[in-house]
């Protein structure tokens, strides 16, 4: 695999407050994306291919713009985080119960790069 398409680091998380076993994780591993939602896990590798059209997906959302935070205060609802370090790119985002305009678009991209539906319902 072409190494020069991976990122250097890569961190997704995802899920409810309350119950954290129901949310999922996206994590790099060597040359590989590990899958994670409750107790199983996935092993994921896309292609160059991929890779770069997820890049491109990034670029054109402004994903490498995103503030560090997005919060809105209540007691429960979602927390989520984000750290993607690619070429001279970085991105290290977190929140709850509110994100980025652009929030559903990264998902997107996110699904077709791991070319699974992640059946979230935001």
């Amino acid at each position: 695999m072409d190494s020069g398409h991976q990122p250097r680091e890569f961190r997704v998380e995802y899920g409810p407050l309350n119950y954290p076993e129901e949310g999922f994780s996206i994590v790099k591993k060597g040359d590989h994306l590990i899958y994670t939602i409750g107790y199983q896990e996935e092993l994921c590798c896309p292609n160059p291919s991929q890779w770069n059209s997820f890049w491109q997906e990034l670029d054109e959302l402004g994903v490498w713009d995103w503030n560090p935070r997005y919060d809105l205060c209540c007691l429960d609802g979602t927390r989520w985080r984000v750290k993607i370090v690619y070429s001279d790119l970085e991105v290290e985002s977190s929140g709850e119960n509110d994100y980025p305009d652009n929030f559903i678009g990264f998902l997107e991209a996110l699904e077709e790069l791991l070319d699974w539906d992640l059946k979230l319902d935001i």
